[in-house]
């Protein structure tokens, strides 16, 4: 055998061999790009055009792209045993009932509920609203003549925290403090050895309740009337425009006032 004809057949598979590992190691679309358009060999019917786009589509079809998590969905978790029932409720509503009566009667001739302050409701859109607030402020027991101790003893929440904002407010509550205090009854520790602040023998023989002082009204309703002559004679607009301009310019006129004074002073000099 011809070593050169050998040598060449050699080579020629060793060219063979690489260009294989060449083509297994580039991707399919790399491959289809590199080599020249040729209209002989037939395409197949999902590459259709440029490689890369083709791609692109089918990460589309697939539903996801660039570096995100796939997709996990979970459709056996067996919601059916992990239903939130509730039909013990009945039973509940009895058993917090009978729970209220059992208090109630530990506490005697107690009310129910303590005595909380009346309110107003946060921003503008409820603060027309009355309802109960924590506690009474320091300065409303001070002018109700109740002490802070003496408070908590006879069923009065105390909130050290709030402060009065309003002199209406301040007024409302001292008014709730001293007429529960006219319908307060206190019971001597000690049956016959009363005490300072315990209430007479006449008054423990009244008649007693539970409840406590409801909420005042909010805005107390007028009874209807007829406008008065005044009253349609008077000019709200104008009499707030002209007190604005009297606010605006108060500065600007006692300036003038004292500066022609102070002209008239020299003119007489």
């Amino acid at each position: 055998m011809n070593p050169e004809r050998y040598r060449d057949r050699r080579e020629s598979v060793d060219n063979l061999r690489h260009s294989q590992l060449a083509k297994a190691f580039v991707p399919n679309w790399v491959r289809v790009l590199s080599q020249p358009p040729n209209p002989a060999l037939s395409r197949p019917p999902e590459l259709s055009g440029n490689g890369l786009d083709d791609l692109k589509t089918q990460d589309q079809a697939m539903g996801f792209r660039h570096n995100n998590v796939l997709h996990a969905n979970h459709f056996r978790k067996d919601w059916q045993r992990r239903v939130r029932t509730w039909f013990d409720q009945p039973g509940r509503k009895l058993r917090r009932r009978n729970a209220r009566k059992a208090k109630a009667t530990t506490l005697g001739v107690r009310p129910l509920s303590l005595l909380r302050p009346a309110v107003r409701g946060q921003t503008v859109r409820y603060n027309r609203k009355l309802r109960e607030g924590r506690g009474f402020t320091l300065a409303e027991l001070k002018e109700a003549g109740v002490g802070r101790k003496e408070a908590l003893g006879v069923g009065i929440v105390v909130d050290h925290r709030r402060r009065n904002l309003s002199e209406e407010g301040k007024k409302l509550n001292v008014e709730r403090l001293r007429a529960y205090k006219t319908r307060l009854i206190v019971f001597p520790r000690k049956t016959g050895k009363a005490k300072k602040g315990d209430s007479s023998a006449d008054d423990l023989k009244a008649s007693t309740t539970r409840a406590t002082l409801p909420l005042p009204e909010a805005y107390p309703a007028e009874a209807p009337r007829k406008i008065t002559a005044e009253e349609h004679e008077f000019q709200a607009y104008r009499t707030l425009r002209t007190e604005r301009a009297n606010a605006r310019f108060e500065g600007a006129r006692k300036a003038r006032a004292a500066k022609k004074e102070e002209e008239e002073a020299a003119k007489k000099k």
